[in-house]
């Protein structure tokens, strides 16, 4: 049974206007019931949202993360397919 894959991409500055962006993760802290708690990354979590800048070796993104999601994959989905285009780093 296949679960799922991404495909890897790289997109030109001008594409990254209409993407919202994701990313998955096992944190070390998130917010559960309003409250900042330890959680050791025993869970997953997810979050999405928009860039707000690029660079041209970084991308800025309005996504909630925690130290402990570095190295998680930055992905969109179009249609029925999900790109991954960043590794996140700095927590």
């Amino acid at each position: 049974k296949e679960l799922s894959h991404y495909s890897i991409c790289s997109l030109s500055d001008d594409s990254f206007a209409e993407k919202i962006f994701s990313i998955t993760g096992y944190p070390g802290a998130a917010f559960i019931d309003g409250c900042l708690r330890l959680i050791n990354g025993n869970y997953m979590f997810g979050h999405s949202g928009p860039h707000i800048s690029l660079t041209p070796h970084l991308i800025h993104y309005n996504i909630d993360t925690s130290p402990g999601q570095s190295g998680s994959a930055i992905w969109f989905q179009e249609g029925k397919y999900t790109f991954c285009c960043a590794v996140h780093v700095r927590g």
